[in-house]
């Protein structure tokens, strides 16, 4: 059995004992089963000099490319996995990364309770707010850069993509 097959197993597993299916998701859902997107989105944030941040952020969307149920944008994303970089090639590399939970823009819903300049105005206070739920640190020699980058995405993928995609398929199986 492969492991991500033994993951999802796992997750259904863990599904039949939870209290609710919200405990599945580090964020309540907002929407109606129907209504939940079809992929995680993921924004990607690299910082670090130049060469540093290529290097981890080609083999950081490398792999996420690779999962299934993801997509990297910088526009409505429900994670942000942010990283910083040093390389020294002589020496080795540190890696400090978080992965948070962004919240969904909410101005639609509040222009039907709210006249318009009030939406707007708690839409923008809540706008760019995260919640973090992983922080790590990576140090290694600079052969072990691109392991340690699909290490993250593999954690990442365990952890939440999933997660989210076990309640998806739950929630729209219930529903119908």
């Amino acid at each position: 059995m492969k492991k991500r097959d033994r993951l999802i197993s796992k997750r259904v597993d863990k599904l039949s004992s939870q209290e609710s299916v919200d405990d599945l998701l580090p964020f309540p859902i907002l929407t109606e089963p129907s209504e939940l997107p079809a992929s995680v989105r993921i924004k990607l944030s690299v910082s670090g000099k130049s060469a540093a941040r290529k290097k981890i952020e080609g083999y950081l969307k490398k792999y996420l490319k690779s999962l299934e149920g993801v997509t990297i944008t910088d526009h409505e994303a429900h994670y942000w996995i942010s990283v910083i970089g040093i390389v020294d090639n002589s020496v080795g590399f540190t890696i400090s990364y978080f992965i948070a939970g962004l919240f969904p823009s909410l101005k639609g819903d509040l222009s039907e309770e709210l006249d318009e300049s009030e939406a707007e105005m708690i839409s923008d206070l809540l706008d760019g707010l995260c919640s973090v739920f992983q922080h790590q640190i990576k140090m290694g020699p600079p052969e072990k850069l691109e392991s340690s980058c699909e290490e993250i995405v593999e954690d990442f993928d365990e952890s939440f993509v999933q997660e989210f995609i076990l309640l998806r398929k739950t929630l729209l199986d219930e529903s119908e």
